[in-house]
């Protein structure tokens, strides 16, 4: 087992491998037999991953519980456990506009920049910056983030750790 979820999610895939031969005996319920045997194979992939992978497919993960939970209620409830114990991986992901060329910025206007960059940077003190660093070379070793988005985020993050 590979992260904190394992057991939850080889648990829904019995419950959806049983509720898929069950629901195959008929013709007209045979698609949402093969849609729990889709199910359970999703959640034996997600029982094989580690708790770093998990966050980054998190809604997969969400539409796949739904299924189960309202395919196979009441018992099916217990596909919500595995999705409800995925935290998120702590990088927030933003994206900064450019600012429109044609509009001209006042002096004041530059000053509360500039302040509010400084008071955003001085919140994170190196060893912070230096544990995301961390993360996110894990996160790339672990194909999570792409190269690139790696090198914009710690260039970023260097940025502030200088400042």
């Amino acid at each position: 087992m590979n992260n904190k979820s394992s057991v939850w999610f080889v648990i829904s895939s019995i419950i959806n491998y049983f509720t898929g031969i069950v629901y195959s005996f008929t013709l007209i319920l045979l698609p949402l037999g093969i849609y729990c045997f889709i199910c359970a194979q999703r959640n034996n992939e997600f029982a094989k991953l580690s708790d770093a992978q998990l966050p980054a497919i998190k809604e997969q993960v969400k539409g796949w519980c739904i299924f189960s939970s309202i395919v196979n209620f009441p018992i099916g409830l217990i596909a919500i456990i595995p999705y409800l114990q995925i935290g998120d991986n702590g990088i927030k992901v933003t994206t900064v506009e450019e600012p429109n060329s044609s509009k001209e910025t006042t002096e004041s206007e530059v000053v509360n920049e500039e302040t509010t960059e400084n008071v955003a940077s001085s919140k994170m003190d190196k060893s912070e910056i230096d544990e995301k660093i961390q993360k996110l070379t894990d996160f790339k070793n672990e194909g999570i983030i792409s190269e690139e988005e790696y090198n914009r985020a710690v260039k970023e993050l260097q940025e502030k750790k200088d400042a």
